[in-house]
């Protein structure tokens, strides 16, 4: 959970946009990536 708290604090103190840390399509898509390829962790 820390992590996530970084990357907002990160994300805020370089005024930027915190939407696509909450958006969680990239993620999903990579993962669905790796477990079609056969390379899921």
């Amino acid at each position: 959970m820390s992590k996530y708290i970084a990357y907002i604090v990160d994300t805020l103190n370089h005024d930027t946009s915190v939407s696509e840390l909450l958006n969680p399509y990239d993620k999903i898509k990579k993962v669905v990536a790796n477990y079609s390829a056969g390379t899921l962790k």
